[in-house]
């Protein structure tokens, strides 16, 4: 495995094909410390895993839904790891989503669902603090009609307990749930 890439949990290579009916891994690891931002390396490998999800929109098993999941090392707090973790999921997924619009639209048969998550610290890979600054990309295919299996369930979000106070959490706010990409800013801009 490249130290930037992006490889699928189950094969060493980036051009997998996507498995269907089960949700196929990929790993962008080694992000820098205490940073959200993408390297070159993995641009490149956001790069491959774009063309990879239009390819699929060529065949009778398109993916249909990326799951995104971000991780830290055990620096800092439990709240803030969340938080980066959540960061590092949305840099990478909005990388990715420019991408399928503005070079691959024509390829895809409907647009992807993207969800985005964090597990923080909560679930380290390996001792060396490098690899657990990552985020996990899920993607699941269509399963065929003749062969369905049960889908693994997806890692548990995780939700952080903590109130900040002053303010209301955003699903309570008056007027009701702020829209996603409101959310998506409130989450880029936090600092701490």
């Amino acid at each position: 495995m490249n130290e930037y890439s992006i490889s699928p949990a189950s094969s060493t290579s980036p051009r997998a094909r996507v498995q269907t009916g089960v949700p196929q891994q990929f790993v962008l690891d080694h992000f820098s410390y205490n940073r959200s931002e993408l390297s070159g390396n993995h641009k490149r490998a956001l790069d491959n895993l774009a063309k990879l999800i239009a390819d699929t929109h060529q065949t009778a098993q398109p993916v249909l839904e990326i799951v995104l999941v971000g991780h830290a090392d055990k620096a800092g707090s439990v709240t803030y790891n969340h938080l980066l973790g959540l960061k590092r999921a949305c840099s990478a997924a909005i990388y990715l989503l420019n991408l399928l619009h503005r070079k691959y639209r024509s390829q895809l048969k409907f647009p992807v669902p993207v969800t985005l998550n964090s597990e923080g610290e909560l679930t380290p890979i390996s001792n060396v603090d490098a690899k657990n600054r990552r985020v996990e990309i899920w993607l699941k295919a269509e399963a065929p009609r003749r062969q369905q299996r049960p889908v693994p369930p997806l890692p548990p979000v995780y939700r952080p307990r903590r109130k900040r106070p002053g303010r209301p959490h955003p699903s309570r706010r008056p007027g009701g749930p702020i829209k996603r990409e409101t959310l998506l800013d409130e989450i880029l801009s936090y600092q701490e």
